[in-house]
Formats: C-alpha cells, structure tokens, sequence
C-alpha cells in the first residue's frame, strides 16, 4: 500500500484496489450495514496479518457515514444522533466517561475534537452536587488541549 489513511475502511479499500476481487483479505472481516439510514462499516482486524496487510494495530473500527446529514435528508439530525449514540453505546464500557478533545481549533479539519467538547454534555460535577436530579446521567468529564498558532519573525 502506498498511500496512507487514518481511516481502517479507506485501508480496506486501497487494498482491494491491488487485489483480485476474489482475494479475500486474511485477518480482516468488514461488514457494512444500514443503521438509521446511515452507512455503518465495520472493519475488525483480527490478527498481525491483517494488521500487516491495513497497516493499523489489531482492533475494532467503525465508520459511520453521515451522508443523509450532509444532503440534508429528512429527519437527517435525528436520525444521525440516534446512529452515532447506539455505536458509541457499544463501544463504551459501563462507568464514568473521560472524553479527550484534541485537535486544532484554528485549522477546520482538525478542530473536531475541541468542538465536540464544546458540544459536549459534561455531567460529572451535575451528579456530585445534585446526585437525585442526575441520578439516570452517565458520569461525564471533558479534557481538550489547546494548540496555539504563533508566529515567529
């Protein structure tokens, strides 16, 4: 593989791009389903050869494709929220929660994790000062790291 990609589907894909369609890929299984009108791939990568083959560490990935919001379908927010949630239900284990939003807030393409703590229901100190008010919210904490843009002359 000669191009790189963060992502194990987009993997998958330049794989299959140099392979005969016939070739099954060894130590990886992906599936793609419809979840609320969304695109759910799933790629597990399930041993060093699989991992050799996508150049990603063994493990789960998941790739929720958000095209009906981007169209503006109907009931599109809706409905994403309600995919995107039921994929993170699945991968969350029981307990408290520590989001980490890294990234850039000053370039578009790398603000995603500031914006979503941004956008994020932080409820660990809700349920320590008002624990019967919030006794049905998970334990939520936030972190970002802020990356500042300077300039040197």
């Amino acid at each position: 593989m000669g191009r790189r990609t963060d992502l194990a589907l987009e993997a998958q894909e330049l794989w299959r791009e140099g392979a005969a369609e016939t070739t099954k890929l060894p130590g990886v299984r992906a599936r793609t389903e419809r979840w609320e009108g969304q695109s759910v791939t799933r790629v597990e990568i399930l041993d060093p050869r699989g991992a050799e083959a996508l150049g990603k560490p063994v493990g789960r990935y998941v790739t929720v494709d958000l095209g009906p919001y981007f169209r503006r379908e109907e009931d599109y927010f809706d409905r994403g929220v309600r995919c995107l949630a039921q994929e993170l239900r699945g991968m969350l284990p029981e307990g408290p929660v520590l989001a980490a939003g890294l990234g850039n807030r000053a370039m578009t393409c790398d603000a995603v994790g500031p914006t979503s703590i941004d956008n994020l229901l932080v409820t660990r100190h809700m349920i320590r000062a008002m624990p019967r008010q919030f006794a049905d919210f998970r334990p939520v904490a936030a972190v970002y790291s802020t990356f500042l843009q300077r300039s040197y002359d």
